[in-house]
């Protein structure tokens, strides 16, 4: 049996170093410890550039280390990985297009939307029928001000994930009821918001519709209801992220401007100091939402 046991260890394959850093830094990643996987993943990359290792294991290294940063809310050093990936993937496959995605992502996050929209259609012509592909897409065309392509993107990406009743429907669903809001349909708005709540899981997605659905209701003077989505949104968002991402510091610029409106101004006062200090170390990165996409998404 001990004999054995040695012949069975011996046929397992050997990681490279990278391979080990790569793989605990992506599982820290999805855990959402950023700044652990960014440790490791750096330490991957250099042991990866090291060993002068090409192609897809490369490529994987600077994907994840892309999102690590775009998850971090540092949305330039996030968007210079990307581009820096598309290089090396084979042309209009699966991998390429989620760079493609998330490039368009950090474009977008910085206000390059005309090269966002390129980067994403450029997406879309590899995997025409990917929900994420479209819903990033609506977002594009909804920054530009395009709102009936926008609205088409959205309920494209819907009706996708509706058919496979995904979770990841709530996104569309939140994007709908912002493009409503901005067109004065703020009863659909306000519908679609709830149906988005009711199908997303808590976490950073979800706390950002709950800040919708409060400054929302802060517009149409429910100052009580505004005071309590805002709340929960920033109990959310703290938990899924910390308490100084830029997403903090948003959800802490509107709850602060509902306690005002409810007659709570220390508490207002507060909560925007704290929106300031957090939004004025990213003054440079801030320019948009900041999720990526892994290729297992984009089906």
């Amino acid at each position: 049996m001990k004999h054995l046991f040695t012949a069975l260890l011996l046929t397992l394959p050997v990681l490279a170093d990278w391979q080990h850093h790569y793989r605990l830094g992506d599982a820290l990643l999805t855990q959402g410890k950023i700044e652990e996987a960014e440790r490791e993943l750096l330490a991957a990359l250099q042991e990866a550039e090291a060993a002068r290792t090409e192609g897809p294991g490369l490529g994987a290294i600077l994907d994840a280390l892309g999102r690590a940063e775009m998850q971090a809310g540092r949305y330039r050093p996030a968007l210079k990985y990307f581009q820096r990936s598309l290089g090396i993937w084979e042309p209009k496959s699966e991998a390429e297009a989620r760079a493609l995605c998330n490039a368009a992502r950090a474009y977008k996050a910085i206000g390059e939307r005309s090269r966002a929209e390129d980067s994403i259609r450029r997406a879309l012509e590899i995997l025409p029928q990917s929900p994420a592909i479209w819903l990033i897409l609506g977002q594009v065309l909804y920054q530009k001000g395009g709102y009936v392509e926008a609205e088409t993107a959205f309920r494209k990406a819907l009706a996708i994930w509706e058919e496979s009743r995904s979770p990841e429907a709530g996104a569309a669903l939140n994007d709908l009821a912002l493009l409503y809001q901005a067109r004065g349909m703020n009863q659909k708005a306000a519908e679609a918001f709830a149906r988005a709540v009711a199908t997303m899981a808590p976490g950073q997605a979800r706390a950002r519709v709950l800040t919708n659905m409060g400054m929302l209701s802060g517009k149409q003077g429910r100052k009580s209801e505004a005071v309590a989505y805002l709340s929960r949104a920033l109990q959310e968002m703290e938990t899924a992220v910390g308490p100084d991402h830029p997403d903090t510091g948003k959800v802490l610029n509107g709850y602060s401007a509902a306690l005002r409106k409810s007659g709570r101004g220390a508490e207002a006062r507060e909560m925007e100091k704290r929106a300031d200090g957090i939004l004025s170390a990213f003054a440079a990165q801030i320019n948009g939402g900041p999720g990526t996409v892994d290729w297992r998404d984009l089906k």
